[in-house]
């Protein structure tokens, strides 16, 4: 995701419903490149912990949240860098968050369309 100006990102939240459990992503890297163009690794790791918190909360969607070191943020890469043989990854939604507590970004992904709503 690329901004019109640099974002303190202090939160990536991906929403996967219930039905999709086994979908979780297995290891995630989040990537922020500055205005320099200089890429700095903010996240490299599993979701399992975020995952079990999640389940005890809500049985239906599942919130994995992630939060990130400060930063100045003008483009924000997410990749998944681990697989099973037999499990996808999927999302249902995904949110980015300022360190201000102001969401950035939100998109909700149905089985049928995208829509993006930026605040």
């Amino acid at each position: 995701m690329r901004f019109d100006k640099p974002q303190d990102v202090a939160l990536v939240g991906l929403g996967i419903a219930n039905r999709s459990l086994g979908d979780y992503p297995r290891k995630l890297v989040v990537e922020s490149v500055d205005p320099q163009g200089v890429v700095h690794t903010l996240y490299d790791g599993g979701v399992m912990a975020q995952l079990l918190r999640s389940l005890t909360k809500d049985g239906n969607w599942i919130p994995i949240d992630i939060s990130l070191t400060p930063n100045k943020t003008q483009t924000l890469r997410i990749r998944q860098t681990s697989h099973t043989r037999s499990w996808y990854w999927s999302i249902h939604e995904f949110s980015l968050w300022s360190r201000t507590s102001m969401c950035v970004s939100t998109l909700t992904v149905s089985r049928h369309a995208a829509s993006q709503r930026l605040d």
